[in-house]
Parts: C-alpha cells; sequence; structure tokens
C-alpha cells in the first residue's frame, strides 16, 4: 500500500531558496520510493493557484499576497483556496510535514494535520534569529518570531532540525529537537545538472587566485552585507581574493552595485 504525505512549504520552485529545494528534493526522493506526495504551498510567483505536477509529485499553489518578495506569503481567504483546501481535506493522508516554523502557512499545516488526526512534523531550518539587517526593524521580528513559535507549540508537533545547529538553536525556544534531517541531494543528478563550464578560466582567474564563491538567494539573511563588505576590504584586494556571487532575490541592486 502507497503512503499520502503532505508536505507544507511556504514557498516552493520556481521561487528560489533553501527551503524550497530541501522541500522539492525530499519530495522527488519519497514519490522514488513509492509514496504519494502532496506539496502544499504558495502561488508566489503568479503562476496561478491549482494543483500540477512535479514529475511524481502534486502541487498544491494557494493564491497569496506574496509579502516582502515573496519571502512571506500569506494566503487569501477566497473561493479558489476554499475549493483547493476542500480537496485537500479529502485526501487520505498518513503523515503531515511542516518546513519551517515561523509562517503563518506552517501554523496552516499543524492545524490540517491535527484535523487529520496526525502529530505534525516541523522541520526547522535556521540556526539564529529571522534578520531584515534593520537596527529598526529585527527587534520587532524577533517578537514576531517567538510569538508564531508559540503558537505553533500549541498544536505539540515533533520538531526536528535541519542541521545539528539547527537543533540546538530550537533550545532557544525551549523547544527539544527529537533528531536532525540532514539537507541532502541526488549527487547524480546534481552532478548531471553541471553546465562543465571553467569558470575560472571564464572568469580569467589561475588555479593560485583565491575564489570566494557564493549561491543561493540575496537576501539579508545570508550575510550578503557581510560579503559585499568583506569584498571591499582593501587587504583582501591587495591579496588578490576575488568574491563571485550567483542568485536572486531583493539586495541583487546591492550584489550588482559592489561589482568592481
Amino acid at each position: 500500500m502507497a503512503y499520502t504525505y503532505v508536505i507544507f512549504s511556504a514557498q516552493y520552485p520556481p521561487h528560489m531558496g533553501g527551503i524550497e529545494s530541501f522541500t522539492r528534493n525530499m519530495a522527488f526522493a519519497l514519490a522514488g520510493k513509492g509514496a504519494s506526495v502532496i506539496v502544499v504551498t504558495n502561488d508566489t510567483n503568479s503562476i496561478g493557484p491549482g494543483i500540477e505536477g512535479d514529475s511524481h509529485v502534486r502541487v498544491l499553489r494557494l493564491s497569496c499576497f506574496p509579502f516582502v518578495d515573496g519571502r512571506f506569503p500569506v494566503a487569501k481567504h477566497n473561493k479558489k483556496n476554499r475549493n483547493l483546501w476542500n480537496w485537500l481535506e479529502a485526501q487520505d493522508v498518513d503523515g503531515v510535514l511542516i518546513n519551517a516554523r515561523f509562517y503563518l502557512h506552517s501554523i496552516m499545516g499543524m492545524k490540517y494535520a491535527r484535523r487529520k488526526g496526525l502529530a505534525p512534523i516541523v522541520l526547522d531550518h535556521g540556526s539564529a534569529h529571522l534578520s531584515f539587517s534593520s537596527s529598526f526593524l529585527d527587534p520587532f521580528v524577533r517578537i514576531y518570531e517567538h510569538a508564531i513559535t508559540l503558537w505553533g507549540k500549541r498544536y505539540k508537533p515533533a520538531y526536528y532540525g535541519v542541521s545539528e545547529k539547527s537543533a540546538e538553536w530550537l533550545r532557544h525556544f525551549k523547544i527539544t529537537a527529537k533528531g536532525v534531517v540532514p539537507n541532502a541531494i541526488d549527487a547524480k543528478r546534481y552532478r548531471d545538472m553541471s553546465s562543465g563550464h571553467d569558470f575560472r578560466d571564464e572568469l580569467g582567474l589561475s588555479e593560485d587566485q583565491l575564489l570566494v564563491s557564493y549561491v543561493g538567494r540575496f537576501i539579508p539573511e545570508k550575510g550578503i552585507k557581510s560579503i559585499i563588505d568583506a569584498s571591499k576590504s582593501q587587504r583582501l584586494i591587495d591579496l588578490g581574493v576575488h568574491f563571485v556571487l550567483a542568485g536572486d532575490g531583493p539586495m541583487s541592486s546591492a550584489v550588482e552595485h559592489a561589482q568592481g
């Protein structure tokens, strides 16, 4: 008998980010083992709300308000979403996983699991407080993070960390992680995706020149400002250190302006 798993993730590809990639890889891995997988996410990229196929995975996209460039989506209360929820409620489900604890979307996932008589599993991806690198906003963001974490704890989920650091960070919220579910990739598939480009050669860099690279979302939480500041260090410039950043996000213009 095939099991059915529902994964709640506030964002999903084509929206870029680590949680998005983690969700997709996990969904594909479960489907590859014969499970039926439904990913519940938000229509952050205006693809259109509904249910679509992504390989052998069903993706349910809710109509939403994509606040903060889609980083904090909030589902709308409309007829289309109600119909999608009615379909989801009618599914026989064996397990519910919620990626990250700090979205309203996560609370929706926990409620759904409890309605199904299941203990929700929450996988935490953080190792520090959420941050917008703003001395004005960050204190309010921390208050929000503590409040929504406290709200989520009411549903008595089983918490796991994506790393030992994440599991340790949960103790800050008086949560004891039950274990670690590491971020992993399909190595063969990853290698097959390689473009084969020799980026050092294309950039005119020799093997003995130090190259610092970053691939991911251009958002404050990833330390983009620190990388940009480091790239302007005269000492590093004199040492011939080169920085290459690949990605997209709200700090794209800051990265572009930092180009030497």
